[in-house]
């Protein structure tokens, strides 16, 4: 069963990941867990048994953002875990594109909102 943390502080986008993961996730065992922010996400990787194999993280969140989470990660988690991480942002800018792929365990960068096939094709490269 495929471990998936989605960090979000946004209630409708954690309710629309939920129902797109429904729809691709038919042909998928998943479990999803929501955090509602960064710090608190960084507290449940801290005492999870079950580190997730997918993350994916909001670029703009209160108190710790998107970019403060990968420092973070980078620094207590990066070298043990290697989930895939998948940073999401109604950003459109290319900086900040740039800027989350520069990050060597950052995968994809997807500018909401997302849709099935955003995830389906996070899925399919990652199981490659």
């Amino acid at each position: 069963m495929k471990q998936i943390l989605l960090i979000d502080d946004d209630k409708a986008f954690q309710f629309m990941f939920d129902q797109l993961m429904e729809s691709c996730g038919k042909n998928m065992a998943y479990d999803l867990h929501t955090e509602d922010g960064a710090f608190s996400a960084l507290e449940y990787l801290n005492t999870t048994d079950k580190f997730p194999e997918y993350i994916f993280v909001d670029l703009l969140m209160p108190i710790m953002n998107g970019w403060d989470f990968l420092a973070h990660f980078k620094k207590h988690f990066s070298a043990k875990y290697s989930p895939t991480i998948i940073m999401i942002s109604g950003s459109t800018f290319d900086s900040d594109r740039d800027k989350a792929v520069g990050f060597s365990f950052v995968s994809d960068f997807i500018s909401k909102p997302i849709n099935i096939e955003d995830l389906n094709k996070v899925f399919e490269i990652s199981s490659n």
